[in-house]
């Protein structure tokens, strides 16, 4: 379901520990997702700059959100 990839997409960006498993052993590291085979095969198919790029704008982003909210 897309919810399940979506969860995976954003354990993977915000958690750096996962993150590096993921680069190391993709399955290994999904298979705490409930996720189908073409949803797998999407995620392990990001390349390792995008995923690290899409990383650090999401949490660019929960920063400035953090920012606004708490002074």
């Amino acid at each position: 379901m897309l919810a399940d990839f979506n969860d995976a997409l954003v354990a993977l960006s915000a958690d750096s520990t996962l993150r590096e498993a993921f680069l190391r052993e993709p399955g290994g590291a999904l298979r705490s997702f409930t996720l189908d085979d073409r949803e797998r095969a999407a995620l392990i198919g990001i390349g390792a700059a995008a995923l690290e790029r899409y990383a650090r704008s999401l949490l660019a982003k929960r920063w400035a959100e953090l920012e606004r909210i708490v002074p």
